[in-house]
């Protein structure tokens, strides 16, 4: 019984509801930003706050569908979505910490964020790319850097990078911030019982020295759930990094090769 729990109707239903607002959550605001040609990604706000209202679990659905979604009309996005599950997994540790209750907790909540999308994304720019610049929001930023301040383009993708991820994560992490806060407390609490998600375990922990852990056969399901959407999201990036980067290598050959006729015939004309 116990392990059906999050099956019985009323739960699946805030399950679904808590996974698929905080998927549109991400997509919607991203398009805008794309559309309107702003420079910043605005596309883990969802993932954040689903961490931060239901644990791991779902923060690691919605970030990870939210990367499979968006490589529908951009292919690449697919290879970051380790970066959006650790994201994901990073928000429900923050909660649970009350790294989001204080200011200076909440500079280093966004500068970690900013680490694994900025850092982190621009390493898997740097390779998927072959070594040269990416396509994205920063790429003209980073060029700008390499070209004025002559730093190589690994440096000019990161430090661009991790600069714009430092200034979309600020946006992200206020406007999680005072949704949360926004939302009824009898709303946050369900969510928390549905995914067995504590955003409190100290404090629950002095309230009821003699509290056991409940549900050890359903957490341990979860866990086991979380490790394999992590090792899904690990071997989805790297499966579509070899084939993208292989695609752009034949691609690129066979523009030289064009160029390499091209030339040829020029000479013998």
């Amino acid at each position: 019984m116990k392990l059906l729990s999050i099956l019985k109707s009323k739960d699946l239903h805030y399950a679904v509801a808590l996974i698929t607002i905080a998927f549109l959550v991400n997509i919607i605001p991203s398009k805008i930003a794309i559309a309107l040609g702003i420079p910043v990604f605005i596309d883990s706000i969802g993932t954040i706050l689903a961490g931060m209202l239901g644990g791991t679990l779902p923060a690691v659905i919605v970030g990870f569908c939210s990367n499979a979604f968006n490589s529908i009309s951009d292919l690449p996005t697919l290879y970051y979505g380790i970066i959006s599950i650790l994201i994901g997994a990073m928000a429900a540790i923050f909660q649970q910490k009350g790294y989001f209750r204080t200011l200076p907790k909440i500079i280093v909540t966004v500068l970690m964020f900013a680490i694994l999308g900025g850092v982190l994304g621009s390493v898997l720019t740097y390779f998927l790319y072959g070594y040269d610049f990416g396509e994205g929001v920063s790429a003209p930023f980073a060029i700008g850097i390499h070209e004025h301040l002559g730093l190589s383009k690994f440096t000019s993708q990161l430090v661009a990078d991790f600069i714009i991820d430092v200034i979309d994560k600020i946006f992200v992490v206020a406007t999680v911030i005072i949704t949360y806060h926004k939302i009824p407390l009898h709303i946050k609490t369900h969510c928390s019982r549905v995914f067995l998600f504590d955003p409190n375990p100290v404090a629950q922990l002095e309230a009821d020295g003699t509290r056991a852990i409940k549900h050890s056969l359903l957490r341990r399901v979860v866990v086991i759930v979380i490790t394999a959407e992590i090792l899904l999201g690990v071997l989805a990036s790297i499966t579509g990094f070899v084939l993208y980067r292989q695609q752009s290598i034949e691609k690129f050959t066979d523009i030289a090769h064009g160029l390499t006729e091209a030339a040829s015939v020029a000479v013998d004309t």
